[in-house]
């Protein structure tokens, strides 16, 4: 009787824990749900990202290059020139949080859909001379279905040269160097994501994050064209030093911990 007893208190033991596991997933992943549906449902987003390829515009027509050189503008690809809104809906029904497993599933469904606006301006950028390259850190093994996916949504010339993923490095930097060595000039970077723009802030905290965002706030709606993103970001990493390795509750308590709050009085 005492080991069938024990035997019940560890599997009884082992379930509850795992749906506790569970349910903090659970309450994650609806954290991004206002962030998700506001991507999908407000006219403000799409006013917004009209915005900022209207800006891009103006600012690619004004920019000067060396004689010789081609302009090129380098886009982010995820959350800038295509919306993966309903990968985090998905997230959000089933109650599990990002997995390598599940976005390569949702890679190879080539269902991401272009962001307003986005196929317009790479189309206005090639047809005005210049080169449109799209460098994302999705996975080089999801090379042709993110091809597939780009050329079905009608963005122009998607090739092995204009379209590059991580390989090596997650840092965007050594592939907006190789552009350049081929002859072009990047005159503007598009993203959601400071990484998108700059490698001095990987890594670094949020507070160290906004800083260099004041200190180089002239080159926003120039040459850095920033795209808005609620549902993620490595802004969630600057919340906390070693933020990604802390388990699920104790990300959700740094979040609570991070929000500026009014004492009600």
């Amino acid at each position: 009787m005492k080991k069938i007893i024990l035997g019940l208190f560890i599997v009884t033991s082992f379930l509850f824990g795992k749906e506790s596991n569970n349910d903090v997933n659970k309450r994650l992943t609806e954290q991004m749900m206002l962030g998700t549906i506001w991507m999908q449902q407000s006219g403000e987003y799409r006013a917004l990202v009209y915005q900022a390829f209207n800006t891009a515009k103006l600012s690619f027509d004004n920019m000067k290059i060396k004689e010789g050189k081609v302009k090129a503008v380098v886009a982010d690809l995820d959350e800038t020139l295509i919306d993966n809104g309903k990968m985090a809906g998905w997230q959000i029904k089933n109650g599990v949080t990002y997995s390598s497993e599940a976005w390569h599933k949702w890679a190879q469904a080539k269902e991401a859909e272009a962001v307003p606006g986005a196929v317009e301006f790479s189309k206005y950028i090639n047809d005005n001379g210049g080169k449109m390259f799209y460098i994302s850190n999705r996975s080089q093994k999801e090379f042709d279905a993110i091809k597939e996916n780009l050329i079905a949504l009608g963005f122009p010339e998607v090739t092995e040269e204009t379209l590059l993923l991580v390989k090596e490095s997650s840092d965007k930097k050594g592939r907006r160097e190789q552009i350049e060595k081929n002859g072009y000039e990047i005159v503007m970077l598009l993203g959601d994501n400071l990484n998108d723009f700059d490698s001095e802030v990987r890594g670094k905290n949020n507070n160290e994050r906004s800083e260099y965002v004041d200190k180089i706030k002239d080159k926003y709606g120039v040459k850095y064209i920033v795209f808005p993103n609620p549902m993620y970001g490595d802004w969630e990493g600057g919340l906390y030093e070693g933020y990604w390795k802390k388990t699920p509750e104790e990300k959700l308590e740094l979040r609570y911990k991070s929000l500026k709050i009014w004492n009600g009085e």
